[in-house]
């Protein structure tokens, strides 16, 4: 599926360098994450401290990330504000960096918006050369790393890193052995397909999270595609009812909740995640325009993957070969996307 996007590298992965493209990785990670008065009263020392968090989407595109890095540089900002430190403060990047043409700049790009001028003299590596893209394991495993890594005052290289490419950063830690430094905070920022965003903020023991009120979070509306139709009142109709649910789920209106969506574009599943999505800013009577963009939250979640796109998938193969495979279809049973 990834070389039939064409994003995989010919040879070993280089991130920010040349040859462009991704090398497929495997692999998994755990780490333990405990409130700090409760590690106190254990007397247990953590390796470090997870200071702030932020998470963003771009609604850009199924699988390319948005090239002006917006939706990437909201994440980082996010995780900034919710550490309570300043751009100036962070010590190093632990970058996405998968190799990709289009993911490289973008990231690039939006590590320019989020430290302006700082990002040209910021250590900024990725570890792509070394694990190789790990799919949904590939934000803990390099967790895992940047936890070494502050541990022993040094900063990770990215490997195999040769001739430079444009819109990439110019200290991306090129080399084969670790770089020592001095870091108190790092950012370490992963991206998805379906452009969902992630960058967490991870701090030397000793660091103190700001004091911050707590805040209500507010659910202001729900929307629910199933057998049961496609409005909360059938759905709980059909809870009470207390009997078994249709196999199929009914045809759902999209134009008349989703005026400009291309039903013709998307797979059933595709329609209903939409359609749930749309009936959700419905219910909760709000529009997403302007800020409101970057105020709200939609949470939104599938069973199972597109039958349709599943079948789609394996009859490209089936036909054409491996080489022929359909790329909407595999981009649409990647789950995240």
């Amino acid at each position: 599926g990834f070389h039939s996007l064409g994003v995989m590298c010919p040879e070993k992965c280089a991130p920010f360098s040349l040859p462009v493209g991704m090398t497929l990785g495997e692999g998994a990670g755990c780490a333990i994450i405990e409130p700090r008065e409760q590690a106190e009263r254990r007397g247990v020392r953590p390796l470090a401290v997870l200071l702030g968090y932020g998470t963003s989407g771009d609604a850009y595109h199924e699988t390319t990330p948005d090239p002006s890095g917006t939706g990437i540089a909201r994440a980082i900002a996010s995780a900034l504000r919710d550490a309570g430190i300043a751009p100036g403060d962070v010590g190093y990047v632990k970058a996405h960096g998968s190799g990709t043409a289009a993911n490289d700049q973008a990231e690039w790009r939006a590590l320019q918006r989020v430290f302006g001028a700082y990002a040209t003299v910021m250590p900024v590596s990725s570890l792509k050369g070394a694990l190789g893209h790990a799919q949904g394991a590939a934000g803990i495993l390099e967790i895992v790393v940047a936890l070494l890594a502050l541990q022993r005052g040094v900063v990770p290289p990215t490997l195999h890193h040769g001739k430079p490419r444009p819109f990439c950063p110019p200290d991306p830690v090129a080399g084969s052995r670790p770089r020592s430094a001095d870091v108190r905070h790092a950012v370490c920022v992963n991206s998805a397909f379906g452009g969902a965003n992630a960058a967490v903020v991870l701090s030397r023991p000793g660091a103190v999270s700001p004091e911050r009120p707590r805040r209500p979070l507010w659910i202001l509306g729900a929307g629910a595609v199933g057998p049961h139709g496609h409005t909360l009142e059938s759905l709980a109709e059909a809870l009470r009812a207390d009997k078994p649910l249709a196999r199929r789920t009914p045809p759902v209106p999209l134009a008349g909740l989703v005026p400009t969506a291309d039903p013709r574009d998307l797979d059933p599943a595709s329609v209903f995640l939409t359609a749930a999505a749309a009936a959700a800013l419905r219910d909760a009577g709000i529009g997403l325009h302007g800020s409101g963009r970057e105020r709200y939250g939609l949470i939104v979640g599938t069973t199972r993957v597109s039958a349709q796109s599943a079948a789609e998938f394996r009859c490209s193969i089936d036909e054409r070969g491996l080489a022929g495979l359909s790329v909407r279809a595999f981009a649409r049973i990647v789950l995240n996307a």
